[in-house]
């Protein structure tokens, strides 16, 4: 087999699980809310590309499932309350007219800025107004073959590839799936990573 092509039994499910494998010609996306992967693919579906979809599926989460990505906003609702979300889809409808602008210059940011102020928050507008994205160039290593690629620091994916670095000298496939010696060897191996990345990158 060619280096980097992943031998696996498509049709092999270790675990007792509903999900099943899709393989797609011109991409896919996958989330933990269907909703929210159904925006991804419209997104797709209407000549958007890889970053319009996850964009498009992030802020869908933030309606169908705000725990994982929410951006705050009003109480959970009441047992048996008929409940729609007002002040989150007018925040939501800030900043799609705005195109972002408000969030960090306008008035969304200014009431971030008097919340954090009155619950003792350290936030200010002048930190969102110096808010600057950058372009940055994504770091790789190889695993038993195969490319893996992060985000630079200060995110924490080169914990992840320093984890695989460390599990190269381990040959993990001698050990029975879920065993205690594969979880060991990975967990003693992220904590590895994780303890030599935060003392050259100081992110927590």
């Amino acid at each position: 087999m060619a280096p980097g092509v992943m031998d696996y039994d498509l049709n092999q499910y270790p675990y007792p699980s509903q999900r099943r494998l899709l393989l797609g010609r011109n991409g896919a996306v996958a989330t933990s809310q269907p909703l929210a992967t159904l925006a991804g693919m419209e997104m797709f579906l209407a000549g958007g590309n890889a970053v319009d979809a996850a964009i498009a599926s992030a802020i869908a989460l933030t309606v169908v499932e705000p725990t994982s990505n929410g951006i705050g906003g009003q109480r959970a609702p009441r047992a048996g309350e008929i409940w729609g979300s007002l002040i989150h889809g007018s925040t939501l409808r800030e900043i799609a007219a705005t195109g972002g602008e408000s969030f960090y210059r306008g008035k969304l940011a200014e009431a971030i800025a008097l919340f954090a102020a009155k619950t003792a928050g350290k936030l200010t507008q002048s930190d969102l107004a110096c808010h600057q994205s950058l372009w940055v160039e994504p770091i790789v290593t190889t695993y038993n073959g195969l490319e893996v690629w992060e985000i630079p620091p200060n995110g924490q994916g080169i914990a992840a590839l320093m984890a695989l670095n460390i599990l190269e000298s381990v040959n993990l496939a001698s050990y029975p799936r879920d065993s205690v010696e594969s979880f060991h060897f990975q967990i003693e191996a992220m904590k590895l990573a994780f303890a030599d990345a935060s003392n050259r990158y100081r992110f927590t």
